[in-house]
C-alpha cells in the first residue's frame, strides 16, 4: 500500500507500468508477459490448470433406496486445461484518500478436458476475473470461470456448465 500523499503521481504510474509488465502475471503454472501497444496492457500467454473434485450421491440414489448410478471410482471430476488470457482496465484501486493499489481485470479462455463417469468429455472454459496488488510482493485474485462440456450420463445428452469461483493470492520473491 503507498500513500498517495508521500508518492508522486508520476513515480506511482511508472511503478503500476514495471508491475504489469514484469510481475503481474507470475502465477502457478506459467505465464509470460508480454507488451502491448500500451505499456499498461499486458497479454497472458498461457495458463496450465488441473484440478480434482468428488461427486456424492445424486438426489435420484438417495430418493430411490438402494440405487447406485456410479461407481466410486467414476464420481471423480478431473479437469485441465490451457487457457489464455488477456488483462484489461489496468488502473488503481482506492481505499479512502490515502491508499491506492495497482489492478487490474481479466478475462480467460481455453481448451482442455474433463473426466467425470468413467468418460473423457472435451471441455470450453472461459472466465473472469479482478486483481489488485496491495504491496510490491503480493497479489489477490477473485476469479469466475466456467467449464462447459457435453454429457451424457443418463442417456440424454446436454451442455453441461460448471461454475467455479476462486479467490487466491500471489507472492512475489
Amino acid at each position: 500500500m503507498v500513500p498517495l500523499g508521500e508518492v508522486d503521481g508520476e513515480r506511482l504510474s511508472k511503478r503500476a507500468v514495471e508491475l504489469h509488465e514484469e510481475r503481474f502475471l507470475a502465477r502457478a503454472g506459467f505465464r509470460i508477459a508480454m507488451r502491448g501497444l500500451l505499456a499498461l496492457i499486458a497479454v497472458e500467454v498461457a495458463r496450465l490448470a488441473a484440478g480434482r473434485a468428488r461427486g456424492g450421491r445424486t438426489s435420484f440414489e438417495t430418493l430411490g433406496g438402494n440405487v447406485q448410478l456410479l461407481t466410486e471410482s467414476e464420481r471423480r471430476f478431473t479437469y485441465y486445461d490451457l487457457s489464455l488470457g488477456y488483462n484489461f482496465l489496468p488502473g488503481e484501486a482506492f481505499i479512502g484518500r490515502g491508499i491506492a493499489m495497482t489492478s487490474a481485470f481479466y478475462l480467460l479462455g481455453g481448451i482442455g478436458g474433463t473426466d467425470f463417469a468413467g468418460d473423457t468429455k472435451f471441455t470450453v472454459n472461459f472466465g473472469a476475473g479482478y486483481r489488485v496488488v496491495p504491496a510490491d510482493w503480493l497479489a489477490v485474485h477473485i476469479t469466475v470461470q466456467d467449464r462447459v462440456f457435453q454429457s451424457s450420463l443418463l442417456g440424454t445428452t446436454k451442455l453441461t456448465n460448471n461454475l467455479e469461483a476462486r479467490i487466491g493470492t500471489t507472492v512475489f520473491f
